[in-house]
């Protein structure tokens, strides 16, 4: 069986380490992304089975990452959990 890949997009350090632990001790596999655009690349360039993906990022806004996943055919089914920002 295949060890599903999680894209973790967020640019706050500490929150991102924490999911990254999480992921770690579940021996999940996990790609970083710390902006939006960095987000974008990844999911262009690996096959990914979740998307933690944050809504507040530099360069591309959380809201667009997902907007332009869903748009691309190879994408568009990639769940996506996103985190608002308080």
């Amino acid at each position: 069986m295949n060890t599903p890949t999680i894209l973790i997009c967020d640019d706050d350090p500490v929150v991102h380490e924490s999911l990254a632990i999480y992921l770690d001790n579940d021996n999940f596999a996990h790609l970083d992304a710390y902006d939006g655009k960095e987000a974008l690349e990844k999911v262009e360039e690996s096959n990914v089975d979740l998307i933690l993906l944050d809504v507040m990022m530099p360069e591309v806004d959380g809201f667009t990452v997902a907007k332009r996943i869903r748009e691309n055919e190879d994408t568009k089914n990639i769940p996506i959990i996103m985190s608002p920002r308080k």
